[in-house]
């Protein structure tokens, strides 16, 4: 049997597979597209929840908002005040690290100045 013969053969196996299938009637585009004209939604009970969850959402957000500060400048101060802590420690880290830098570094002698002739 060559190849030939089998997609001939396969071709009228599904050709009427089709045919039986429309004869029966389990696929008929017509009847879709008639269905979904017919058909009504009533989108009342989804706007409901839709609004409830708007209204949670809201809620949920008005809830994760930051306080107000009640004493602007307290917090003013406050925030100064870890500011220049800050600044001082990293200030204090900075030194440390140069100190380890330094005594890390071998110290080499310093020769004496080589003496120079004179060109003039």
């Amino acid at each position: 049997m060559s190849l030939k013969q089998i997609l001939i053969g396969l071709g009228i196996a599904l050709a009427l597979l089709i045919v039986i299938v429309l004869v029966i009637g389990h696929w008929s585009p017509g009847e879709q597209q008639n269905v979904a004209k017919t058909m009504s939604v009533d989108l009342t009970p989804s706007l409901g929840k839709q609004k409830e969850a708007l209204d949670r959402l809201a809620e949920a957000i008005r809830i994760l908002q930051p306080p107000e500060p009640q004493d602007g400048d307290q917090d003013k101060n406050q925030d100064q005040v870890s500011r220049e802590q800050a600044e001082r420690e990293l200030q204090q880290a900075r030194e440390r690290e140069a100190a380890r830098e330094r005594d890390r570094r071998p110290r080499a002698p310093r020769k004496p100045p080589e003496p120079v002739d004179k060109d003039w």
